[in-house]
C-alpha cells in the first residue's frame, strides 16, 4: 500500500482549508443577512470587512447552548439525510434503467419485424458511471449541508435580531447622541431641555426643514426622542457604519413577535458638531 505522497497532502489541506473557509463565510453572511434584515437594513449597503464574517459561525454554532444542540442535530441528520436522497437517487437510476431496457427490447423487437441487421447496442463506459455518480453524490451531500446551515444560520440571526430589539434582554449598547440641529432633525432642541448649558449654545440654529414621507411618523419619532426608564422607552445604537449613525428605539418586553423597531439613519458629522455617549445601561431618571 503506497502512501500519499507531501504534495497531495498539502492539496488535500489546501481544497479542504478553501471549503471549510467557504462555509464559514456563507455562514456568516447567512447569520448577518438575516440579523440586519429584522430591522429593514440590506447587508449589500454594509461595507463589512470579509475576514469579519469568518468569526460569526462561532456564535452560530456554539454560541449558547440551545445553538450547540442545533448544531449537534444537524450533524446527526447530514449523514441520514445523505442516504436517504442516495436511495432515492438508486431507486430513480433503477427506474431508468428499467425505462431503458424495455425501450431497447421495444427496438429490437421492431428490428426483427423488418428483418434488419441486429445493432448491438453499446454500453455507456464504465469511466462515465465513475465520474458521475461520486459527483452526483458530492452535490447531494453539499446541497444538504448549505441547506441545513442556511436555515441554521437564519434562525439564529433572527432569534439574535429580536433579542437585541426587546430591551430587557438587548446587547447593544444605549445612545444618547447630541449633534447640530440640520443633522438631526427629528431630535429634541437642546434649548428645551437646559438652555443654560454652554455645551448646547453652539447646537440651536433656526435653519429650514423640509419632509419627506410620513409626517406621523416623524412626529412620534419627534415625541418619543428622549430615553425614559419609567415608560419603557430606550434608544439603542445597532451599528456605525459608512459615516452614518443607525438607531432605533428597543421595543418593551411584551411587544408582539411581527413587530420591528423604526430604524433611524443619522449622517455623522464632519465638522465635530457631534457628540456620541454609548452606555450597556439607560441611566434612570432622578428627580
Amino acid at each position: 500500500m503506497t502512501t500519499p505522497s507531501p504534495p497531495t497532502i498539502l492539496l488535500n489541506l489546501a481544497s479542504a482549508a478553501g471549503l471549510i473557509g467557504a462555509g464559514l463565510y456563507y455562514t456568516g453572511w447567512v447569520y448577518r443577512w438575516a440579523y440586519f434584515a429584522y430591522y429593514q437594513l440590506g447587508i449589500t449597503s454594509l461595507d463589512f470587512p470579509v475576514e469579519s464574517f469568518l468569526l460569526l459561525p462561532l456564535q452560530v454554532f456554539f454560541g449558547t447552548p440551545q445553538s450547540i444542540a442545533n448544531t449537534l442535530i444537524i450533524a446527526l441528520l447530514i449523514p441520514i439525510l445523505f442516504q436517504l436522497s442516495a436511495l432515492c437517487l438508486a431507486f430513480l437510476h433503477w427506474q431508468y434503467q428499467q425505462w431503458l431496457t424495455r425501450l431497447k427490447n421495444w427496438q429490437l423487437k421492431r428490428q426483427n419485424q423488418r428483418n434488419r441487421r441486429k445493432i448491438p447496442y453499446a454500453p455507456r463506459p464504465r469511466f462515465q458511471r465513475q465520474l458521475t455518480l461520486p459527483l452526483v453524490s458530492e452535490l447531494i451531500l453539499l446541497s444538504w449541508i448549505l441547506l441545513l446551515i442556511f436555515h441554521l444560520a437564519r434562525d439564529q440571526g433572527l432569534k439574535d435580531a429580536r433579542r437585541d430589539a426587546v430591551n430587557p434582554t438587548s446587547t447593544l449598547p444605549v445612545v444618547t447622541l447630541i449633534s447640530a440641529k440640520e443633522l438631526l432633525i427629528l431630535g429634541k432642541e437642546a434649548g428645551d431641555l437646559d438652555p443654560n448649558q454652554p455645551l448646547f449654545e453652539a447646537l440651536t440654529p433656526e435653519d429650514q426643514q423640509s419632509l419627506i414621507g410620513d409626517p406621523n411618523l416623524a412626529r412620534i419619532i419627534q415625541q418619543r426622542n428622549l430615553t425614559d426608564t419609567e415608560q419603557d422607552r430606550v434608544w439603542r445604537l445597532l451599528l456605525e457604519r459608512g459615516g452614518w449613525l443607525y438607531l432605533f428605539r428597543a421595543l418593551p418586553q411584551d411587544a408582539p413577535k411581527t413587530e420591528h423597531p423604526v430604524l433611524l439613519g443619522v449622517a455623522k458629522s464632519n465638522v465635530g458638531r457631534q457628540l456620541l455617549i454609548l452606555s450597556p445601561e439607560p441611566v434612570k431618571s432622578t428627580k
